[in-house]
């Protein structure tokens, strides 16, 4: 896919550097434990999705704002090392890079907490000055790690100029402008999040089911809820109708979470806009997801394409 010389994929969304424990269980109020490992990467929804999508094959431009700080200059490096055009990354002067601090117990499972920082200085109007680079994009790939005002300024573009995107709706604010799901073309959300937009609880398949109905209903012509190590509950519609469909999630054994849903997210693009079938593509996205989940960090669990053993 990289033959292309024009960005097929452009992401809009946060860029953090993470800074990551390793515990054997999530502490308590006023608790105190002692980590095994600690680990600084680069992260960020935007970044991590961005850095799935050219690992696994595609050519990706990123639009995201960092601080003028040590992290930003560490965040900028390793996003252009990964081959990602950062020319739509602005440098905030007044806020410091946003950061994430996530704490990983001996299961796998994930707490984070995240500071913004110039994350919100990501504006429709530094949007705008990259309209350009997002015209020629094959899909946008967008989430709510920065301002709703910014999410709402891509989706108007993409939806003048007639551009597909995936909407990653996390962290997931409720209620959403009604309008929004109407203007995405693939909503893909985990089950909490799913349960939180459909304000309803999502205790099993069957309930992750009628939710992704109902979230196609409201608007959203194609539906994922991930649902972990059970797997992906899709709702895809076309012209040849709807179709709704569980994928159960492969059997590996996870040591870090964080990261999945990004790698997931990111893989799924790629495989859409190289023409695979929905089904196909949530195939692709399991498998990279499957992967990264059994390694450390967010972006160094990302996989590359030759890792994950499935094409698209």
């Amino acid at each position: 896919m990289r033959d292309d010389p024009l960005p097929r994929i452009v992401v809009v969304g946060s860029v953090n550097m993470d800074l990551a424990t390793y515990v054997p269980r999530f502490p308590q109020p006023g608790e105190t434990l002692q980590g095994s490992r600690f680990l600084v990467a680069p992260g960020g929804k935007g970044g991590n999705q961005a850095i799935a999508a050219a690992r696994l094959g595609a050519h990706v431009a990123l639009i995201a704002c960092v601080g003028n700080d040590e992290f930003g200059a560490r965040l900028m490096a390793s996003l252009e090392a990964e081959g990602i055009d950062c020319s739509g990354v602005a440098v905030s002067e007044h806020a410091a890079s946003g950061i994430a601090m996530v704490v990983v117990d001996e299961a796998g499972n994930n707490s984070i907490v995240t500071v913004q920082g110039s994350n919100g200085d990501l504006t429709p109007e530094l949007v705008a000055r990259n309209l350009q680079m997002l015209t020629v994009a094959r899909m946008i790939v967008c989430d709510l790690t920065v301002p709703l005002e910014t999410v709402e300024s891509v989706l108007s573009i993409a939806e003048r100029f007639d551009i597909p995107v995936l909407f990653n709706a996390s962290p997931v604010q409720s209620p959403l402008p009604a309008r929004l799901l109407r203007q995405v073309d693939y909503l893909v959300v985990n089950e909490v999040e799913a349960a939180t937009l459909a304000g309803r609880p999502l205790d099993s398949i069957n309930d992750a089911i009628k939710i992704a109905r109902s979230l196609h209903d409201a608007g959203a012509p194609h539906v994922l809820v991930t649902l972990g190590a059970r797997g992906v509950v899709a709702y895809f519609a076309d012209e040849g109708g709807a179709q709704v469909e569980f994928f159960p999630a492969a059997a590996v054994t996870a040591l870090d979470t964080t990261g999945a849903g990004d790698t997931f997210a990111g893989a799924f693009a790629t495989a859409i806009v190289a023409g695979a079938s929905g089904p196909r593509a949530v195939a692709f996205a399991q498998a990279a997801a499957a992967t990264c989940v059994t390694r450390a960090g967010a972006a160094p669990s990302i996989p590359y394409l030759h890792e994950i053993g499935v094409e698209f």
